[in-house]
């Protein structure tokens, strides 16, 4: 019996060498195409906006802002940035930064996004809205960040609780303010000072919950003469840091005359030419001879005095007007207690309770 004949085996079609060629060409030409097209096109985006600092503080003055982009080709030239909603009286509502990159075109960087200020009592939330425009005028699109700002720590002026005495303990006095948290430490740092101390830099826990107080803070006590200053701030729970005080230590012997100092008293003094009357004593005289020409007898002797009288009046008025005002005396107190009395000639440009610095020569200045 025959077999059947075996089933022909079927052959794949095969394309023509030079199809496959110009295929593998067209690929290559079009992944070539996509590339140019995404490594040429320009691209502008936010990625982030933030505080430069950890906390934003509503003390009124300006928070520094950082903003974060990824760009390609792209120059950025500016920041517009635009007030959408939030707690306070926010003005202006709108408004840009300047940015200079350099001519830089890098496709990830950081530029300065301005500021934000404002004085808050409690925590306060608001949402600004950012964009950025490149050199051809082309607009990334808009990002929006919500701010939080804490209402500030104060630390008041700085005081020894007595006079500093060598070899004896020390106790600063402070009066603080607290804002939404409580106030949980004190910093205390070591400017500069003639001597080394035991800790140049130490945080002293506390637990301060009230509105505002005073606290007493030992020190342990230098053991040989040294002039120091110390500077302190405080910490709440929510991470606000108070502004700096700076305290001057002087433990040679002798009181402290120059340096920080607060302003007690102010005076204007009398001229010193208006001590001597030559003004009133040379126009009373004048008027004298003047009024003695006049008259007879007793006549004469009164027009005599009148014209003394009227003269040294006019004498004393013409002194004034070529004398002048007198000198400033102002009075203020270092900061161990110590008192020292300064003239000068030209008008104050401070007033009692501001802090000043005094300079070994009487020199004043603002601090």
């Amino acid at each position: 019996m025959g077999h059947p004949p075996p089933p022909a085996a079927s052959r794949a079609p095969r394309l023509p060498q030079g199809w496959l060629v110009a295929a593998g060409a067209g690929l290559l030409v079009v992944g070539a195409a996509s590339a140019w097209w995404m490594l040429g096109r320009s691209s502008l985006d936010i990625t982030a906006v933030r505080g430069a600092q950890p906390v934003l503080v509503g003390n009124g003055q300006a928070q520094p802002l950082r903003l974060s982009y990824s760009a390609r080709n792209s120059q950025i030239r500016r920041v517009d940035v635009r007030f959408l909603r939030g707690e306070g009286h926010w003005s202006p509502t709108a408004w840009s930064v300047p940015v200079d990159t350099g001519g830089s075109s890098a496709h990830n960087g950081e530029v300065s996004a301005g500021t934000i200020q404002q004085v808050v009592s409690a925590p306060t939330q608001a949402t600004f809205e950012y964009t950025l425009v490149d050199a051809d005028g082309r607009r990334s699109a808009p990002f929006e960040q919500t701010f939080s700002l804490l209402p500030p720590v104060t630390l008041g002026a700085l005081r020894w609780s007595q006079p500093p005495r060598l070899g004896q303990p020390l106790s600063v006095q402070l009066s603080w303010r607290k804002g939404a948290g409580d106030i949980v430490q004190v910093r205390q740092r070591v400017v500069e000072s003639t001597q080394p101390w035991p800790e140049g830099e130490q945080t002293v826990a506390v637990q301060l919950n009230a509105a505002n107080g005073h606290l007493n803070l030992p020190l342990q006590a230098p053991s040989q003469p040294l002039r120091a200053t110390l500077e302190y701030e405080l910490v709440d729970s929510l991470g606000v840091h108070s502004a700096p005080q700076q305290l001057a230590l002087n433990l040679n012997g002798g009181p402290i005359t120059s340096g920080p100092a607060t302003v007690v008293g102010l005076q204007q003094l009398a001229s010193a030419a208006r001590d001597v009357p030559v003004g009133s004593v040379a126009g009373a005289l004048i008027g004298a001879g003047i009024g003695n020409q006049f008259g007879r007898g007793r006549g004469r002797a009164a027009a005599t005095v009148a014209g003394g009288v009227a003269g040294a009046f006019a004498g004393n008025a013409i002194q004034q007007r070529i004398t002048g005002p007198g000198p400033w005396q102002t009075t203020v107190r270092f900061d161990d207690g110590n008192t020292r009395r300064l003239t000068h000639g030209d008008a104050p440009r401070w007033a009692v309770g501001q802090r000043v610095v005094v300079s070994a020569a009487g020199a004043i200045q603002l601090h």
